[in-house]
């Protein structure tokens, strides 16, 4: 389970931002020593080996990742294999959670942190992934294409500002 932090500026305990490599180092103090975990290219890869050095009570040795992956494919297959390593933990992913809004209408799907942090990194390398791509998220998130496709036409749709009305001369 990933432990989520309101201070941190990863969004996560435990990860730190490296300020020279821009990439994401965990940590936790053992025997009242920092011990470094590892560094990774996303927080969340960083924030999952935080969670298992926790569970297992003593720290973890993470083999860095040395390069960054330079496509879209290459970073979605980074992240299935985190998911991969989670799951043979038995550390369960939820990635769509069902939240009831009243009793009139049907619970609405959404996506948990951990799969919206996997979407938000995905976005990033590419706003209009292919059909393929979209494929892989869905098996990843055990979600439907629709649920991803419609994720990322919200998440295209928020980040564009709205154009701004001109006002029209009155009296014409």
């Amino acid at each position: 389970r990933l432990h989520l932090s309101s201070r941190s500026i990863t969004g996560y305990k435990g990860v730190y931002v490296q300020p020279r490599s821009g990439r994401f180092e965990a940590r936790r103090k053992v025997e009242g020593k920092d011990v470094c975990l590892g560094t990774f290219d996303m927080a969340v890869e960083a924030a999952v080996a935080y969670a298992r050095s926790v569970a297992l009570a003593q720290p973890v040795h993470c083999t860095p990742i040395t390069r960054r992956p330079a496509s879209f494919d290459a970073r979605l297959n980074a992240l299935e294999r985190v998911v991969q390593a989670r799951m043979a933990q038995e550390m369960p992913i939820s990635p769509i959670t069902r939240v009831d809004h009243c009793e009139a209408s049907a619970a609405a799907p959404t996506f948990s942190s951990q799969g919206i942090a996997l979407l938000e990194a995905a976005f990033a390398l590419n706003e209009f992934p292919s059909a393929e791509q979209r494929r892989t998220l869905a098996a990843v998130l055990e979600a439907s294409t629709r649920q991803v496709t419609v994720w990322f036409q919200n998440r295209r749709a928020r980040g564009i500002p709205l154009p701004v009305p001109r006002a029209t001369p009155t009296g014409f």
